[in-house]
């Protein structure tokens, strides 16, 4: 129960500092590929709040580069290495141990949509995050 709450509590932390890291672009980095060719990446969903406006706005190369960068390292255990188990109903259930993040990104109205994801690919696709090339 307390390893549990203590997930919870892990999640959420790295929640807000991922929105925080979103918002504020600290730092910039790229993904590596498998063959170790660094990827770039680009916004397409308006999801930092513009600190002088308030209104909502695409992230700069900055923001992106340090959105990748912290869903890259919150989400390090790949959900094909989950294990799986057959419980008496005979469903399969399958133990996470921690590989999903809750992400957040603003609405128009002032509002927060959170998503739990369990890999770069679904953090990225919710915060509106894709590779450079694929939309040259």
């Amino acid at each position: 129960m307390k390893r549990r709450q203590a997930g919870k509590a892990t999640a959420a932390v790295a929640a807000l500092a991922l929105l925080l890291a979103v918002i504020t672009g600290a730092g910039t980095t790229a993904a590596q590929s498998a063959q170790g060719k660094a990827k770039q990446y680009k916004g397409t969903r308006a999801i930092v709040v513009d600190s002088t406006t308030g209104q909502l706005r695409l992230p700069t190369q900055q923001e992106v580069d340090q959105a990748v960068k912290s869903i890259s390292s919150l989400v390090v255990k790949p959900v094909e290495d989950a294990q799986e188990r057959t419980v008496s109903s005979g469903a399969i259930a399958v133990d996470l141990d921690g590989g999903g993040v809750i992400l957040a990104r603003p609405n128009g109205d002032g509002t927060f949509e959170t998503r739990c994801v369990f890999s770069f690919e679904e953090g990225a696709d919710f915060l509106g995050i894709v590779e450079a090339e694929s939309i040259q």
